[in-house]
């Protein structure tokens, strides 16, 4: 009996330690689900969009630098589930590298994750796009409209989200050869909440 309960109690141990551990670690990837309402806007005209944000990085294995870049458009930082840190610990994954360097080590995240010439970047310190692309909405598109260049249209926050959300979905369509992401209005802006 005696022994019965050990095994019990060790087995509930070791459940509560893998659940703080991925709650650990689920804090370094970032909220579970970011509702794309954006300040600019006096009204939304279609519903807020709630990205899944943790379903990307983990399912969809991407890395941070495949939607936040800085103003020339260069990936902040491309990490992905499963990558080796670019430093000496080579021999480690990044889940371990984040829950061991960020909780129990305190190692700023700037050790790691740094640009092309080295300088640490603040990964954590993510504007949100209309803070480049500064006009709410989409482009004109009304007959008589002048066409813009790609350059002009990433002036509007709208076509700048469209465009980075909507190629990677159809690439990712083209890929599974499915129509699995969304790439229609309706698939990603609920019709009931439009504020």
């Amino acid at each position: 009996m005696r022994k019965k309960s050990l095994v019990l109690s060790s087995a509930i141990a070791v459940i509560a330690t893998m659940f703080i551990g991925a709650g650990i670690f689920a804090n370094t990837l970032g909220p579970d689900v970011v509702r794309m309402e954006t300040e600019g806007y006096e009204k939304h005209e279609r519903g807020i969009v709630e990205f899944q944000h943790r379903k990307h990085v983990i399912e969809f294995n991407l890395g941070c630098g495949e939607c936040h870049h800085d103003q020339s458009g260069k990936p902040l930082d491309s990490f992905k589930m499963g990558d080796q840190a670019p430093s000496c610990i080579v021999c480690h994954d990044l889940e371990y590298t984040h829950t061991s360097h960020i909780e129990y080590y305190d190692v700023a995240c700037g050790k790691c994750h740094v640009d092309e010439e080295g300088k640490p970047l603040n990964v954590m310190k993510i504007e949100s796009c209309i803070a480049c692309h500064t006009t709410p909405g989409l482009a004109p598109r009304e007959v008589g409209s002048p066409r813009m260049a790609k350059e002009d249209l990433l002036q509007y926050h709208g076509e700048a989200v469209h465009l980075s959300c909507r190629s990677c979905h159809r690439s990712y369509n083209e890929e599974k050869k499915a129509t699995l992401a969304p790439v229609a209005c309706h698939e990603c802006h609920p019709r009931n909440n439009a504020e």
